[in-house]
């Protein structure tokens, strides 16, 4: 999660998002008639991922994970810890089969 002037922020997968209601969607200030927009949800343009703000998010599910705090790394990643995790089906990390 992150920090933000409307509260705290996670990262979700859309699919494990539930419990909140069309009005919830964010909105643009063009689109809502509200100066700065209108909704705590904000969908990736595919649709996959959500960022939960204003702490509505579940901690639980956010799948951001910590990578630096107080100049310390919490954890030392190796590149195929990363390729891994920046993976997605037959891309440029896909290992054959």
């Amino acid at each position: 999660g992150k920090a933000s002037k409307k509260g705290w922020l996670t990262l979700q997968l859309a699919s494990e998002t539930t419990g909140f209601a069309d009005a919830d969607k964010y909105k643009s200030s063009k689109d809502s008639g509200v100066q700065g927009g209108q909704g705590f949800l904000h969908y990736s343009p595919c649709g996959k991922y959500v960022t939960v703000a204003e702490n509505k998010g579940d901690q639980a599910k956010d799948i951001m994970v910590e990578v630096f705090r107080d100049g310390n790394m919490p954890k030392i990643w190796t590149f195929d810890e990363i390729r891994a995790r920046a993976d997605i089906p037959n891309g440029p990390f896909s290992q054959p089969a």
